[in-house]
């Protein structure tokens, strides 16, 4: 007759000398019950978690979508503001397809290529509205810039526009066909006469560069200034000249005193404007508050 074997489990206190026996049996037992145990408090620790967790995501997901919406209306605000920019500065207005290029796919799309959770759903959704609102204000910002640029052109442009009065005095001589002082014929004058202080201070009127300056029979001592735009100013009958060749010089700044040099009866400056080199009148360019009085209508 063969033996049964049995295994047996000894547990031994060693504070009291105890010893118990444990059948194998109640091994598994013991086992399956800790599972029993441990197994639902984990799923629900889990659950809990994860449920925090998804609350705190949608929480983060009100905040971006609060700060999406704020940042849309300002945007649209910026748009409104730079398509304004854009006219007065005659820049070409930027057509809304062009604003809309490159979002990308819609979220129909996505939705057929994969299910998705709402959760998922919500996350992309705003993810390519953000894109989106992202694109559109790289666009302003360049848009910005080129405006920025187109205003600094203008301001350079204008600064070049002779428009103010070069000397004050009294306007003695107009543009156009007038008799002559010397030989009292009628022929044509090119400029505008400003009779003025002997040695009174003579301003550049916008600015430029010096680009010649001499003394000429007809003209005396003269100062000519290009502004870099197609105009040039030329002022004759002068004193003294105060700048040179190739000097830089800004509206206001004096390049000369009123004398009596050339062609000329009496203390005044001859002031001519010229584009392209063809005679203009300059009365045409003085702002209203620059305007000098006459002493005749001729």
């Amino acid at each position: 007759m063969h033996k049964r074997f049995q295994t047996t489990w000894l547990l031994v206190s060693h504070f009291r000398g105890h010893t118990r026996r444990i059948r194998w049996f109640w091994i598994p037992v013991f086992v399956m019950g800790l599972c029993l145990v441990t197994i639902p408090m984990y799923w629900a620790i889990k659950s809990y978690y994860l449920t925090h967790e998804r609350q705190d995501i949608l929480t983060e997901l009100d905040k971006l979508e609060s700060h999406k919406l704020r940042m849309g209306n300002q945007l649209r605000t910026l748009i409104v503001r730079e398509e304004n920019a854009r006219i007065i500065t005659g820049l070409k207005e930027i057509h809304p397809d062009v604003r809309k290029v490159g979002v990308g796919g819609t979220l129909s799309s996505l939705k057929s290529a994969v299910d998705l959770k709402p959760l998922h759903v919500r996350t992309l959704q705003l993810s390519v509205e953000i894109s989106t609102l992202q694109r559109e204000t790289d666009l302003s910002i360049t848009s910005l810039k080129d405006i920025e640029q187109r205003g600094r052109e203008i301001k350079t442009y204008w600064r070049g526009v002779p428009s103010t009065v070069p000397v004050t005095g009294i306007m003695t001589s107009r543009f156009g066909l007038r008799k002559d002082p010397f030989t009292h014929l009628y022929r044509m004058h090119n400029g505008i006469d400003i009779a003025a202080a002997p040695g009174a201070p003579v301003k550049a009127t916008a600015d430029g560069i010096i680009i010649q300056t001499g003394l000429d029979v007809r003209y005396g001592r003269f100062v000519d200034i290009d502004h870099q735009n197609g105009m040039t100013t030329r002022f004759g009958h002068l004193s003294a000249i105060l700048v040179n060749t190739d000097m830089k010089v800004s509206r206001g700044d004096i390049i000369g005193r009123v004398g009596m040099t050339g062609r000329a009866n009496g203390y005044h400056l001859h002031y001519e404007i010229r584009i392209n080199n063809r005679r203009v009148n300059p009365e045409q360019y003085l702002e209203p508050e620059s305007v000098v009085a006459t002493d005749h209508p001729r």
